[in-house]
This record gives structure tokens, sequence and C-alpha cells, in this order.
């Protein structure tokens, strides 16, 4: 199953060189630029507007455009009004202007885990912050992974794809909900085994519908600017219950970003149940799922530090003794 977590896109390598070159004392536009010609979004008025390139795969020269509204077409998140962030289908290479879940307290962020889940299963990538954050779809956003009452603020009516219809809406295109008991088995401990890096060498784990703990050791810690390209590794698991659980990555380098995301597709065959891909070297990554259950496929990646790195994946349950 291929990973990607971040973008070296050619677009940005020449944004980037163009404002190496300018003078230190550069300074923004006018208060009314629209239609000016720019070269970086410092030429146009910041807050109101941004430098739209008029092809931006052979240059970075454009005119000045008022910010992007909810809906509206973005390639970053920098060309969206205040409080949204740019959500990227990787497949089509489109962009649109998005609000953040209201889970998400301070707006978009890529720590938020509840926006990381606006995207199908197949690999993300997050970057910037405050007013300027772009989320990339590898497989597309999640189908059905907004409200389902058609009126909230951030509801997926407005992803590409959307039917807006009621009855038919894809909010409502979702899988049936588990039915089973819940999670109230012994603790089972599992030592990696390497190689475990493709799924044919997966680490099959016999559970008994508790809590789990696997430890093993990151060889690699490597990625390529697009994908972990160092050494991942692949466990499965067979869970017969479900319930609330807390998925939790530790380690104990001080300058390693580990990551890791878990796949539960009875639970949800489009997105991750969990997922822990913040930009830290810091440990420990921790995501909480309510109602998960059914067989799960975990993958623990380094995205860069040193190695090898040991590390400790949990996955505790509520209901668990």
């Amino acid at each position: 199953m291929p990973l990607f977590r971040r973008l070296a896109l050619p677009a940005l390598l020449v944004v980037l060189s163009v404002v190496a070159c300018l003078p230190d004392n550069r300074q923004r536009g006018d208060d009314d630029d629209v239609g000016a010609d720019c070269f970086t979004d410092f030429d146009c008025s910041e807050g109101e507007e941004y430098c739209k390139a008029d092809d931006p795969s052979s240059s970075p020269e454009g005119v000045c455009q008022g910010l992007e509204a909810a809906g509206d077409p973005c390639v970053w998140g920098s060309q969206c009004i205040s409080g949204l962030f740019c959500l990227v289908d990787n497949q089509d290479d489109e962009g649109q202007c998005q609000a953040a879940p209201s889970s998400c307290e301070d707006g978009p962020a890529c720590n938020c885990d509840p926006m990381l889940e606006m995207c199908a299963a197949g690999g993300l990538s997050c970057d910037g912050s405050g007013d300027s954050v772009t989320l990339h779809c590898n497989n597309g956003p999640r189908s059905g992974g907004g409200d389902d009452d058609d009126t909230a603020v951030g509801d997926d009516d407005s992803f590409p794809g959307d039917d807006d219809s009621v009855p038919g809406d894809d909010d409502d295109d979702t899988l049936p909900p588990l039915n089973l008991p819940t999670c109230t088995g012994p603790t089972v401990t599992f030592a990696e085994v390497e190689p475990n890096n493709e799924e044919a060498e997966v680490n099959v784990i016999t559970g008994s519908d508790g809590d789990l703990m696997i430890t093993g050791t990151t060889s690699d810690c490597a990625n390529d600017g697009q994908t972990w390209a160092g050494d991942i590794d692949l466990f499965s698991i067979e869970y017969g219950c479900m319930g609330d659980a807390t998925f939790t990555l530790e380690w104990t380098g001080s300058d390693n970003d580990m990551d890791y995301n878990v796949l539960a597709s009875a639970f949800d065959d489009q997105a991750y149940a969990a997922v822990g891909y913040e930009f830290s070297t810091t440990s420990p990554e921790e995501m909480s799922a309510s109602g998960v259950g059914g067989p799960m496929v975990i993958q623990v990646m380094c995205w860069e530090g040193a190695a090898p790195q040991s590390w400790t994946f949990s996955i505790d349950w509520d209901s668990a003794p």
C-alpha cells in the first residue's frame, strides 16, 4: 500500500527561488493591487490578495487577485480567506478552499486529526500554519466525511463530486455501523519480526480482543520529499470486537520524526481509523477513535532522524481491563 505524506512541488520551488532573490526590505504592495502584475504574494495587498500565476508550471508571474472564499479553487492555503485551508485532490491536481471541522477548535491546523481525516485512505500531506494551511489528499477527499445535516459550515456538500441531494447525498454513503461485542480481552504483546516492509511480509498478530502492545525497531529513517523512503513496518490483527480506543506510538530518540497509520476497513473503508502524522520529533504520537473495531492494518514509519530507532505501538481499549 503506497504511502505519501509531503510533496515537493515544482511550482513551490519556483516561487521560493524568486522570493530568495528579493531584497530584504521588499515590502508588500499597495492596498488596492487587484489586477496588477506580480511575481509573489508580497507584490499584492497583505491579507486581501495573492499573486495568481498565469501558468504556475512555468513561471510565478501573474496578477493580484482577491483571496478565495469557501468552495473556490486554490493551490495553497495562503490563497484562501482567513479561517479556511486549501484541500487539494492529488488525483486531478485540483484544490478547493474549505473550512476545517468544528472540532478543530483553533481552525485549520495540521495537528488537528479530524481535518486530516477529510482525506480518503491512501496517504496525505499537510503543510503550513495559521492562514496558510494546505492539505493534499493522494486519493482525493473522503466521501461522506462531513456533517450530514447539509447546512453546517465545512460540510462536505462543497466537496468536488458531492451531488448535494437528499436522499442520495453522499454524506449518507457510508458503511453500516459495526455490531460487535466490546473489547474486554487480555493484553497481547508482540515483537516485530523483520522483514515486514511489504504486504506479502506483513507480521500477522493473533489477538485476544483486548489491548495490544507491539515493540519494534526502525532500521532506516528517510524520506524523498514525497513519501517515507526508509524502513516501513507492517502489521495486521483481527479484532472480533469494537469500542473506543487510543492508538499511541512512542519512541526514545530526541531527533526522530516517527509516524503511524491504522486502517480498519470494517469501520471505515475510505479513511484511516487513526493517524499519527505530526511534524514533530517529540514522542508520543497519539489519537483516539470511537466505535472502531474489526480487522486492522498498522504501519509504523520514520520520516527522519537517527537509526536504528526503537519504538512501541499500543492500542488501548477503554473497555479492556
